[in-house]
């Protein structure tokens, strides 16, 4: 790693206690811990980093499982004889398209159509 690079500790308390340093003087406070702006900074934009990488693979899995379902539903439709089962599979599509729809996934579920 570079010299330059800034590592910074797992946790945010670990970074608060890394980075923090006391108004013992109480110039600027009654004597509480202070970080400066700039590093708080970095911090928030290190933390926030990881859990946007966290979180973006549990949401594409989420979103393929989503298009998958739903595409599933829509081909087979017209399999269900019974017309309470297939007010209740239209019922769970509505569902599903809400998901579609505040995702932005219309253009997957199209690919998904189209390859059947």
């Amino acid at each position: 790693m570079p010299q330059d690079m800034l590592e910074f500790p797992k946790t945010f308390e670990a970074f608060i206690s890394t980075y923090k340093f006391n108004d013992n003087k109480e110039v600027y406070t009654n004597g509480s811990s202070l970080i400066p702006v700039f590093r708080v900074l970095q911090g928030w934009h290190h933390f926030s980093q990881n859990l946007q990488n966290k979180y973006s693979k549990e949401i594409t899995a989420r979103n393929r499982v989503i298009v998958e379902l739903y595409t599933l539903m829509l081909r087979n439709l017209s399999d269900f004889k019974d017309p309470s089962i297939t007010s209740e599979v239209l019922v769970k599509l509505n569902d599903i398209y809400e998901d579609i729809e505040s995702f932005h996934l219309h253009e997957e579920v199209d690919n998904r159509l189209l390859k059947s």
